[in-house]
């Protein structure tokens, strides 16, 4: 319920998937409304994609197995500082580079397995229920998702730390937003060679 003070929220948990084949979204009547903006997540694309019903009987069908992230924020979506639960799936053989986030983390793996292969985290094989834990700011990584990938639930002290990484390169740290960058966020600079992420 929206106030004077404070944004209505329609989904209290904030960003998330509903687990089935499709989700139609359909306007019935708009009333006394600013925004109602729908976002759609991915972390294959861009974080940022959006769409907002207006007329009567507007409607948006959406591939929700395409949609591989899920955001629950423990406090107001819209501050920075709220702790935040994420998550996500990470395709077959993806490789997540060596990256850091500037906020307390941990992640236990639900589904599937991943290859830490990074330095110090010994080439070891992680599968469902094992955790990995990382102080703000400390570099972790590159992680090789398995033959049938992986879904990671990952708590972040802040939210903003869930989405502004920072990447380890031959040319020093790189900071990125996924957000405002989506999956372009995860990529080396260019021009660049795969070793400059970490990458085996």
């Amino acid at each position: 319920e929206a106030s004077a003070d404070a944004p209505g929220l329609p989904t209290p948990e904030g960003m998330h998937r509903d687990g089935v084949d499709y989700v139609l979204v359909l306007l019935v009547k708009r009333s006394n409304i600013a925004s109602g903006t729908t976002i759609i997540g991915s972390l294959g694309g861009s974080l940022s994609s959006s769409f907002t019903l207006i007329e009567p009987f507007d409607a948006a069908l959406v591939d929700d197995a395409r949609v591989p992230l899920s955001i629950l924020t423990m406090g107001d979506p819209h501050d920075p500082e709220t702790p935040t639960f994420v998550l996500f799936r990470v395709p077959p053989h993806t490789v997540l580079p060596r990256h850091a986030h500037d906020c307390q983390r941990f992640e236990v793996i639900m589904q599937g397995s991943m290859q830490a292969v990074g330095p110090g985290e010994g080439n070891r094989q992680l599968g469902v229920g094992d955790v990995m834990i990382a102080a703000a700011n400390e570099m972790y990584g590159p992680h090789v998702a398995g033959p049938d990938g992986f879904t990671v639930a990952e708590y972040f002290s802040r939210l903003a730390g869930a989405y502004e990484v920072t990447l380890d390169t031959k040319r020093g740290p790189w900071r990125r937003n996924l957000l405002t960058e989506g999956g372009r966020a995860m990529a080396a600079p260019k021009p660049s060679a795969p070793d400059e992420v970490g990458l085996p």
